[in-house]
Order: C-alpha cells, then sequence, then structure tokens
C-alpha cells in the first residue's frame, strides 16, 4: 500500500499522470483474485483512495477536469474491486459451508456402512474388516488376541413370545451394557440380525 502511494506521487511528479489508473485497476483486481476477502478489499482500497486524494490536492499536477475523470474512473475501480471482494468471500463462505455439509454427509455414511442401524454397535462387515487388520498387527508384535462371541439362547422364543420390539430393546439393552463395559480398545460388533 505504501508502495502505491510513493509510486503514485512519482508518477505525478513526472506527468505520467494517465497511466496510474490503469495501474490501480490491476492493482485491486490483483487483490481480489490473489486471495483478498472483502474487508482486505475495502482496506487496499480505502487507502489508495485517500493517498492519491491527498496527493492530487497537495500537488494540483493535472487541471480539475482530469482530476475529476481520474477520480471517477479511480472510484469506479474501487467499486469494481469492492465487488470482487464481495463475491470472493461470499463464494469461500458458500464453498466452506458446502464443505462442512459434505464431511457430515460422510461421516454419516461411514457410520451407516459399519454399525448396526439397531444397536449402534459395528455391523459384521466392518468387524471383518478390522478383525483382519487386528490379527496381522497381533501376529507382527507377537500379542495374543481374543475374540468373544456371545448368542443369546432361546432368543426367537423372546420373539415369539412377547414380540419382536420387546426382543428389540432386549438387543439394544445388551448393546448398551457392552458399549458401557468394554475397554476403549475393544470392538463390540452384532454378527446376527
Amino acid at each position: 500500500m505504501f508502495t502505491a502511494a510513493i509510486g503514485s506521487l512519482m508518477l505525478t511528479q513526472v506527468g505520467i499522470f494517465y497511466y496510474i489508473v490503469e495501474v490501480y485497476v490491476i492493482v485491486v483486481w490483483v487483490s481480489t483474485l490473489i486471495g483478498f476477502k472483502f474487508l482486505e478489499a475495502l482496506i487496499v482500497n480505502l487507502f489508495i483512495i485517500i493517498s492519491h486524494i491527498i496527493i492530487i490536492s497537495l500537488y494540483r499536477t493535472i487541471p480539475y477536469e482530469e482530476a475529476v475523470i481520474h477520480l471517477f474512473i479511480l472510484f469506479a475501480s474501487f467499486t469494481m474491486g469492492l465487488v470482487g471482494g464481495y463475491i470472493m468471500e461470499f463464494y469461500s463462505r458458500f464453498n466452506f459451508e458446502q464443505q462442512l455439509d459434505i464431511e457430515e454427509m460422510q461421516k454419516k455414511l461411514k457410520e451407516q456402512a459399519n454399525n448396526d442401524y439397531l444397536t449402534g454397535l459395528y455391523n459384521r462387515r466392518y468387524f471383518n474388516e478390522i478383525a483382519q487388520h487386528f490379527i496381522k498387527m497381533a501376529k507382527r508384535e507377537k500379542n495374543s488376541l481374543s475374540i468373544i462371541m456371545i448368542d443369546i439362547d432361546n432368543f426367537k422364543y423372546i420373539n415369539d413370545t412377547y414380540g419382536h420390539a420387546i426382543g428389540d430393546e432386549a438387543l439394544k439393552l445388551l448393546a448398551h451394557l457392552f458399549k458401557k463395559y468394554i475397554r476403549d480398545s475393544d470392538i463390540a460388533s452384532r454378527f446376527g440380525g
């Protein structure tokens, strides 16, 4: 920004005043295209305009009519820069929100693919994948590995006598107990159903 003000002063004193407008248009657009957001574009553009108005009023190196035209073009480039900055800000926020939505949906899809819908425990497919990993790791590190399988005796009798809703509640209660009492390093999954 300071360089732009010094450049304006030097170009004004040399008499190459008409080229400054093109330089400002380029500076404004480049500043928005390289990632300046609305606030940054506003600050840069305000600094350029204020410093230029001060230089024009102090040195008066061009006629009044030319100064008015020059300032009009400068304000037009300022407006384009702000619009560009606003558009960049808007799309950045929009894209960020979309990315968050996509990540949330991916997380839900992963949970749906890996977890049993009724109990919330891992499903058989996930268990088969993760078990292969644990078996290979146990072999490599020469550690022991335990797999415990539990079957509910006469579960068909519970469903037939009390209904599937009660059977589902029994499974949910058992799953809750597993989640509550197993270690963080343990994997509980549902094979049946």
